[in-house]
C-alpha cells in the first residue's frame, strides 16, 4: 500500500525510538465494541533499529504459518497485522508505542504526523483528493 501521508519530520519519533528495539502503533483492537486481535497492531508503518532485527526474523516465521489465528487465515486481510503482533509477543522486545496522535486512519486529524487512507473503497477517491490538496498546501 502506498496511502501514508507523512505530514511532518519525523525525526522526533526516530530520536524517541533510539531506546528501543523497534516502534509501532499498537492499539487495544476495539471495534465497534468488540475487541478483535487482528486489530491491535498497524503492520503499515513499523520502525526497526538494528537490535529489533529479531522481531523481522520471528515476524517472517509467523508469515509462513499454516494455520489460521482467530478467524484469519493464512494471507487473507489482516494476516501480516495478527502475525506480526504474535512476533511481538513471542519475541519480548522492547517497543516503543508509536504515539497515537503520530497516525491517523481515517480520520485525519489536522495534528496528526501522518495520515493513512486505510478507508473502504467507496472513501477512496474522496481520501486520495483530501492528500492531494495537503501534499500541495505542505510544498507551498
Amino acid at each position: 500500500d502506498a496511502d501514508l501521508l507523512f505530514r511532518r519530520s519525523i525525526n522526533d519519533l526516530i530520536a524517541a525510538s533510539e531506546k528501543h528495539d523497534a516502534v509501532m502503533a499498537i492499539g487495544d483492537g476495539v471495534y465497534r465494541g468488540k475487541t478483535y486481535r487482528r486489530l491491535r497492531v498497524a503492520s503499515g508503518f513499523v520502525l526497526f533499529r538494528r537490535s529489533g532485527y529479531g522481531l523481522i526474523d520471528s515476524w517472517c516465521d509467523m508469515l509462513s504459518r499454516t494455520e489460521a489465528i482467530e478467524d484469519v487465515r493464512p494471507w487473507e486481510w489482516f494476516w501480516e497485522q495478527t502475525c506480526l503482533l504474535d512476533a511481538v509477543e513471542k519475541t519480548g522486545l522492547d517497543i516503543l508505542q508509536m504515539p497515537e496522535k503520530c497516525l491517523s486512519s481515517p480520520r485525519f486529524e489536522p495534528d496528526a504526523w501522518v495520515w493513512s487512507a486505510n478507508v473502504p473503497t467507496s472513501e477512496k477517491q474522496t481520501a486520495l483528493k483530501l492528500f492531494a490538496a495537503e501534499l500541495m498546501a505542505l510544498h507551498k
